[in-house]
């Protein structure tokens, strides 16, 4: 984005080309972000866990993700409303789009500093899983504030049941279904990077768009299982194919990264 500015103020012609990339941003980055980048950085998180290590710490991971994200956007809906003077189901939402915190920000920072394994799995486990809490609060809150329906706890509960256990059902049939056909296929670590690609960007369109479940969960568990079922991963084909997805994780997080200096500057 520096380059970008020190062009358009050096070259004042080019100033048209930098705004159709600004337009480009505006309209068509949202979608390619959600669609495209989102899983693909969801996926380069969740190989690196082990869903062994996930059960042994799935309470504390489970609390804070459930637990401590609704007590957050309380604590945030609350600081708004007091601050901002606004209504508290406003602040809620607000809340609700804050409280999660960023899985590929944690996983940056903790890449940087040397901790303990459990507290970085448990740290990096609920930053990813953290979502569907949000997902599901922000749905409820902004069904209250924009349709007048009646908060129900029933209702509540059983959507984020599914939100959550639908796809985690989807996210491991995906990654065992695409572990076996990888082990059948015997393919090189192209064939294994980009089948493993195809799976984190169709599983989470087919969980978000088509049966309502979280697509970060669906991708998390995609990616758990296929590391697991897939053997060669564990073999020949194993520093290649981390070495593509630790490529695709930087590329991901620099795009990332310049569409939204991209949208501050303007």
């Amino acid at each position: 984005m520096m380059f970008l500015g020190a062009i358009t103020i050096a070259i004042p012609s080019y100033h048209l080309e930098v705004d159709k990339i600004y337009d480009f941003m505006v309209n068509k980055a949202p979608d390619l972000i959600l669609l495209v980048i989102i899983p693909l950085l969801i996926f380069e998180s969740g190989r690196k866990l082990r869903l062994d290590e996930i059960r042994k710490e799935i309470v504390p991971i489970g609390f804070f993700a459930i637990i401590g994200v609704i007590l957050t956007i309380f604590l945030l809906g609350i600081g708004v409303s007091i601050v901002f003077h606004t209504p508290f189901i406003d602040g809620l939402l607000f809340g609700s789009i804050a409280a999660a915190t960023d899985a590929v920000a944690v996983a940056a920072v903790f890449m940087r500093f040397p901790i303990p394994d459990r507290l970085n799995l448990i740290i990096e486990g609920e930053s990813i899983l953290n979502d569907a809490t949000g997902l599901v609060s922000f749905g409820v809150i902004k069904g209250i504030i924009f349709s007048s329906v009646a908060f129900s706890l029933i209702d509540t509960s059983l959507s984020f049941l599914w939100t959550i256990l639908g796809a985690l059902a989807l996210g491991s049939a995906i990654g065992y279904v695409g572990g076996k056909i990888l082990n059948k296929w015997q393919g090189d670590e192209y064939v294994n990077f980009t089948f493993s690609v195809a799976l984190a960007i169709g599983g989470y369109v087919i969980g978000d768009h088509f049966l309502h479940v979280s697509g970060v969960v669906t991708t998390l568990f995609t990616a758990l299982l296929l590391i697991k079922t897939h053997k060669d991963i564990f073999t020949e084909a194993r520093v290649a194919f981390h070495k593509y997805w630790d490529y695709t994780g930087l590329m991901t997080n620099s795009i990332l990264f310049f569409s939204d200096r991209n949208s501050i500057s303007h």
